[in-house]
């Protein structure tokens, strides 16, 4: 792991995402103060799509309502507007 201000960091993202990229971890500091921590995402996270963030609608056709689903449980109607 090696270190860069915030200022360094601005002016050398893309090299330093590369770097992240290939297993590198980089600390960001202010103020001689450690503000950030740039490196790869955990292997264990499931991309799915590119940016690794859930895709809508993955569930489509994977979640079956029932008869009466909205209705307003019994006890709670004081609660509802």
């Amino acid at each position: 792991m090696h270190t860069v201000t915030v200022q360094e960091a601005q002016a050398r993202l893309p090299a330093l995402i590369k770097e992240a990229g290939r297993g590198e971890e980089i600390l960001i500091t202010e103020n001689d103060r450690p503000v950030a921590k740039l490196g790869a995402p955990p292997e264990n996270i499931r991309p799915s799509n590119t940016l690794g963030w859930p895709v809508i609608g993955i569930m489509k056709g994977g979640i079956e309502y029932r008869e009466g689903w909205e209705d307003t449980p019994e006890g709670f109607e004081p609660y509802m507007p």
